[in-house]
This record gives C-alpha cells, structure tokens and sequence, in this order.
C-alpha cells in the first residue's frame, strides 16, 4: 500500500513532464514491480543485510529529492529494497527509527595511506560516515616510498608505529600489502607528484 501510495504521489507530481517522463515512469514502475514480486517471491532468503526505520505514523514514502522515512534492505554490496520492508527477515537487522540513514560520504582529500598500514579499523573516517577516501594527497604517496634516505620525509609518520617499507617502491606492492592486512574503507588511490619526482 505504502509504495502505490508512493507511486501515485510521484506519479501526479511528474504528468506535467514531457512525453519521456511517461516512458521512464513506465520503466521504473515495472522494474520497482519486478523487485516487489522477487522480494515477495524469495522472501526472507533475499536480504543480507535489513535497517528498519519506517513508522506507520510517518506514512509511505515522499518525493524523492526530499528527506523520507523508510526501511532499507541491502544484498551483498547492493540495495535492493526501499520501503516498508516491517514483513522482511535477514541475518543482520539494525533498528534506526529517528536516525539518517545515508550512503557512506567520499571524502576526496585524506592522508589514509600514511595511518592505513597502522591504523585498518579507520575509524576516524567511518564515524565520520566516510566509505572511500581518496588518498596520495599534497604530492605524497606512501605506495611509491623505499628505504632510501631521500624518502625521510613520509618515513617519518610510519617509524613511530614499527611500520617498514618492505613494498620497494612499487604501488601495486603497497595495495597487495593494504588488502593483505585488510582495511575498513574503500580508497582510491593518487601519485603524489612530490613523491614520484624522488
């Protein structure tokens, strides 16, 4: 009831729209359709992961473009459902009633391949709601450090934590070491034009 409800409000909302609207609101009814019919079909075998906000006094949902309250079932890395999903089951379900519920932010400017070899659990960035951190920032990059003298400088931040350059230099060394140990966040990695130019 609450996703026709849904439906009917962003309908009404979109008739003013140009003939393509009509095409992609037919589109995106099937698709949501298909998805309600696979989750009524598969039932609670097809989430992994459930975070249960939507409260019946809140009502269905809103406009898309504006805050609205509701819950959210994940399939390994994917969202799958958005909506009163109360009749859902999975093995992990957190309760968030009152709470934001967003994608994890980027943040487009650390320094988290200095602190990622000491420091995985990056928790600093994931109670921040940060996902994925750019890194290799200000023309450093730890990927691309050796031993040598003429790299003291980014040495400096690893000695303290008992972290050796054992990856020569070698950026592909440097992730396989990342992903060895593991690492709580996604990180897209930069050359630092300081580093490289050493």
């Amino acid at each position: 009831r609450a996703v026709d409800m849904a439906w009917s409000r962003w309908r009404d909302r979109r008739t003013a729209n140009a003939e393509g609207a009509s095409c992609s609101l037919r589109l995106r009814r099937r698709g949501t359709l298909l998805l309600l019919l696979a989750l009524f079909l598969l039932g609670p075998f097809l989430l992994d992961f459930l975070v249960l906000a939507f409260d019946e006094e809140d009502g269905p949902l809103q406009e898309v473009a504006e805050p609205f309250v509701a819950d959210v079932g994940v399939r390994g890395e994917r969202i799958v459902a958005i909506g009163d999903l109360s009749s859902a089951s999975a093995p992990c379900v957190l309760e968030v009633a009152g709470l934001c519920v967003t994608p994890g932010f980027i943040d487009i400017h650390t320094h988290s391949d200095i602190s990622v070899l000491y420091n995985p659990q990056q928790t600093s960035a994931l109670a921040q709601g940060v996902t994925t951190q750019v890194v290799g920032n200000c023309g450093i990059t730890m990927g691309l450090i050796t031993e040598e003298p003429i790299f003291s400088y980014e040495r400096r931040w690893l000695a303290p934590h008992g972290v050796r350059v054992t990856w020569e230099g070698r950026l592909a060394r440097f992730h396989e070491r990342v992903l060895e140990q593991g690492v709580a966040t996604n990180m897209i990695p930069q050359v630092g034009h300081g580093t490289l130019r050493k």
